[in-house]
C-alpha cells in the first residue's frame, strides 16, 4: 500500500504505483491536489483489496458510524477527479514557471539573499519553487514578519535560514500579492534591493 496523499501531480501517478512499481493499493488525498472535500480521499488498487475496502466502510460499518461518506462528499470527490484528470496540466505548469521566473527575478537583486529556483517541492514533486537563504538563521524572523501582515502569506521552512515560495496553491494575481508580501516582512528586516 502506498501513501500517495501529496504525490499529484505527475497525473501519471494515478496509475504508476499499482501499475509500475507494484502496489496492490495506492491512497490520494481528494483535498489537496484534487482540491475536493478535505475529508474525502481515492483509493485505487487491485480489485480483492478495493472490495475489502468497501466491505468495511459505508453502508457496512457498524461501530464507526462516525466516519461514515455523505453523499455531498463523493459527489465532491468524483467531481474534483474529473476535473484534475481533464485539466490542462501543461498549461499549469507553464504558469508556475512564469511565476517562480518574476519571483526569483524580483529578489535576486537583494544581495544579503542567496535567491534559487528549485525544480521539486518537499514532497519530491515536479512543482517548481523559489528558495530563499538567509544569513544568521532569519528565517523565522521573516515567518514572524509575515504573520504580521494582512492579508498573511504562508511559507515552507526549515526553522533555521530557508523558506520557499510556491506558486502552486494561489489564484490567478495572488502572485503579486504574495511578492508584495514578501518584499514588506524583507524590508522590515533590512533586506532591501540596491
Amino acid at each position: 500500500m502506498v501513501d500517495a496523499a501529496a504525490q499529484l501531480p505527475p497525473l501519471s501517478n494515478l496509475w504508476h504505483f499499482t501499475k509500475n512499481a507494484g502496489a496492490d493499493l495506492v491512497i490520494f488525498s481528494g483535498g489537496k491536489t484534487f482540491k475536493g472535500p478535505q475529508s474525502t480521499g481515492l483509493i485505487l488498487g487491485k480489485s480483492e483489496w478495493i472490495e475489502a475496502v468497501r466491505a468495511n466502510g459505508s453502508p457496512f460499518q457498524r461501530f464507526a458510524r462516525a466516519f461514515k461518506v455523505g453523499k455531498e462528499e463523493i459527489a465532491g470527490i468524483t467531481t474534483a477527479v474529473e476535473r484534475y484528470v481533464n485539466h490542462d496540466h501543461a498549461a499549469e505548469f507553464k504558469s508556475w514557471e512564469k511565476v517562480i521566473d518574476a519571483w526569483v527575478a524580483a529578489l535576486s537583486p537583494i544581495s544579503q539573499l542567496k535567491v534559487l529556483r528549485e525544480e521539486l517541492n518537499e514532497a519530491g514533486q515536479p512543482i517548481p519553487r523559489v528558495a530563499i537563504h538567509f544569513p544568521n538563521h532569519t528565517a523565522l524572523e521573516v515567518i514572524a514578519e509575515l504573520q504580521k501582515l494582512h492579508p498573511i502569506v504562508e511559507v515552507v521552512h526549515d526553522f533555521r535560514n530557508i523558506i520557499w515560495l510556491s506558486a502552486d496553491g494561489l489564484q490567478e494575481g495572488e502572485e503579486s500579492v504574495v511578492l508584495t508580501q514578501v518584499k514588506l516582512a524583507l524590508a522590515k528586516l533590512g533586506f532591501k534591493a540596491p
